[in-house]
């Protein structure tokens, strides 16, 4: 019985890991593969096996392995990978769907004509053409599973208890009716729901730090990342700022904004010449992320994280040389009293318990999320003029 139990725990745990890369900001390029090796793993396939196969077979090997027990399928799950598959278009351009197409030779292009009355681009037809036959089970998230407390999974599911509602035989007028009743159920869900799902904008960062700090500082200025579909992605650095800068200008079709530390001039200078008209580019005045405080508030937060920590000895003025950087400094200042290496990110998190109003924002993170404003505002008027 617990051996049975446990099976069925690490089977939930694969099928939620399959529907999340549905429900993360990812190209379709990018999570075709990560789907097909979970397809693999389950399959028992060895390295290559799967990719070895046809594209038509890979397919059904994926709707056998993860798709709906019922005869003829869920036509709920249908509409919902359908609308998904739609929102899609909307934040992928054309380049995305043509490098995941590329890479799948003999896949067939003929689109059943409901598809063809959809509007939309060719390659786009097709990419929502096979989000029709190639579906998961989404009712399962009706089930207990580690996707339970998700806002997402209790979106999705708002949606299938009404899909009932809607013509089981696809037609362009089911389909985009099914779609309006989408974006209407998102619209009103969207204040309970994490940024980086169905995202307006991303937010393109160097670290962890930022992509802690950023969201609570906008929070205290009463703009929420999450309501606002504001999708924070922390890079790993100022060149991996720019290589992934540089990714989603030329496969996604959402604002950016990218924010780098002052000393990365080379990486800023490349993503300054390579912005879209619908991007920006914000780089700190002065230092990294933790420089954005003044020296006073800095060190009464400073003096906070010691005690936190249980550390004796207070820090005055005079302790920190700003030889080299703040933050440099502070982790000489570390090392010397024989505390390792500074904790940045611990510190973020205790900024973010210590920091609770407007009165306490910097300066600089105001004109950040001025900017973020900017971009979800400019990506929903374009939004409306499409719909209309």
């Amino acid at each position: 019985m617990i051996k049975k139990q446990h099976e069925e725990e690490k089977e939930a745990e694969r099928f939620w890991s399959l529907l999340n890369r549905y429900l993360i900001f990812e190209d379709p390029a990018s999570r075709w593969p990560r789907l097909s090796s979970l397809v693999a793993r389950k399959n028992q396939l060895k390295a290559g096996e799967m990719d070895a196969l046809p594209p038509r077979e890979q397919d059904e090997l994926f709707v056998r392995t993860f798709g709906s027990a019922s005869i003829g399928g869920d036509s709920g799950s249908v509409l919902l990978n359908i609308a998904l598959a739609l929102e899609d278009t909307r934040r992928f351009s054309v380049t995305s769907f043509d490098l995941f197409f590329s890479r799948r030779k003999g896949d067939l292009d003929s689109q059943p004509s409901w598809v063809k009355d959809l509007g939309l681009p060719s390659i786009a037809q097709r990419w929502v053409a096979r989000a029709a036959v190639v579906v998961p089970d989404w009712r399962r998230l009706g089930d207990r599973g580690p996707w339970s407390q998700d806002s997402r999974a209790q979106f999705l599911l708002s949606f299938l208890d009404q899909a009932s509602a809607f013509e089981s035989d696809l037609t362009a007028a089911v389909v985009l009716g099914a779609y309006r009743f989408f974006c209407s159920q998102l619209s009103r869900w969207r204040p309970r729901l994490p940024g980086s799902f169905l995202p307006r904008m991303a937010l393109l960062v160097e670290g962890p730090t930022e992509a802690i700090l950023l969201p609570h500082l906008a929070r205290c200025l009463d703009f929420d990342f999450d309501a606002a579909g504001v999708c924070v992605i922390a890079a790993g650095g100022a060149n991996q700022v720019l290589r992934r800068y540089l990714d989603l200008r030329d496969l996604t079709t959402v604002p950016v904004l990218a924010v780098l530390d002052a000393d990365a001039r080379a990486p800023a200078s490349v993503v300054s010449g390579s912005l879209r008209d619908c991007d920006r580019l914000h780089v700190l005045e002065v230092g990294e992320i933790e420089d954005i405080f003044g020296d006073q508030e800095f060190l009464v937060l400073l003096n906070r994280f010691l005690r936190s920590h249980r550390l004796t000895g207070g820090i005055a003025p005079g302790d920190i040389q700003h030889r080299g950087g703040r933050m440099r400094a502070i982790d000489r200042l570390w090392r010397k009293r024989g505390l390792g290496s500074f904790d940045k990110i611990g510190f973020a998190r205790m900024v973010v318990e210590s920091v609770s109003s407007a009165g306490q924002v910097p300066r600089e993170v105001r004109k950040i999320v001025e900017s973020i404003k900017e971009l979800v505002e400019s990506r929903d008027r374009e939004t409306r003029a499409v719909k209309e």
